[in-house]
């Protein structure tokens, strides 16, 4: 819940999720959604292959997927789709591109 704080989520040795702090001062959703995935392909650049990233923002789920960006109020809850990918890969948000 720390106001502009973006949370990176990895499950810890005992199973229970655990929260790095990736970014400070982040204005809203979606640039802590910007955060996330500029570290997932960083860590693709090194060779790591993991296509999905959980992380948290004021009290938010986020977690990025290959098809876009998706919010929860719980871990578990029900996904809601916040960006989606363009055909080359970048976030925007639904309905900012034309069909």
């Amino acid at each position: 819940m720390d106001r502009g704080v973006c949370w990176h989520m990895v499950k810890g040795d005992n199973g229970k999720p655990r929260f790095n702090r990736l970014a400070d001062h982040q204005p809203d959703l979606e640039h802590c959604a910007a955060q996330l995935e500029m570290m997932r392909l960083r860590f693709g650049a090194l060779g790591a292959s993991q296509s999905n990233v959980t992380g948290a923002y004021q009290g938010q789920f986020l977690f990025i997927q290959p098809e876009g960006a998706f919010t929860a109020q719980t871990f578990d809850g029900y996904r809601y789709p916040f960006m989606v990918r363009t055909g080359d890969g970048r976030f925007a948000v639904p309905g900012a591109m034309p069909q």
